[in-house]
């Protein structure tokens, strides 16, 4: 029981050194590199970049809306069939049958 403990407790005076030297290394690093590690930061926008950004999206929208869309014009009458419990259901306009641009 003794070594156990003996073990135990090197292991934590170990773990222990280590994140203090791995943490005063990170923090000198970070003294020397200064600004480079600073982060980036993007310039603000002017007014006429965001009014010319909505343009594009609206004319992107609206372009969508003049687009035909295809969709189904008739469908199947109905289609049956046998669920787990052996009973037959019975479900209209399941399929389609033909498809037009409208």
């Amino acid at each position: 029981m003794q070594r156990w403990k003996a073990a135990a407790l090197a292991s934590v005076l170990c773990s222990s050194v280590l994140s203090i030297w791995m943490c005063r290394d990170g923090l000198l690093l970070s003294h020397r590199l200064g600004p480079a590690l600073a982060p980036l930061r993007r310039p603000p926008r002017t007014l006429d970049a965001r009014i010319a950004r909505l343009a594009q999206y609206r004319a992107l929208l609206q372009g969508v809306r003049a687009q035909p869309c295809c969709r189904p014009t008739a469908y199947e009458d109905e289609v049956s069939f046998l669920d787990a419990h052996s009973r037959y259901h019975t479900v209209h306009e399941l399929s389609a049958r033909e498809c037009a641009c409208v």
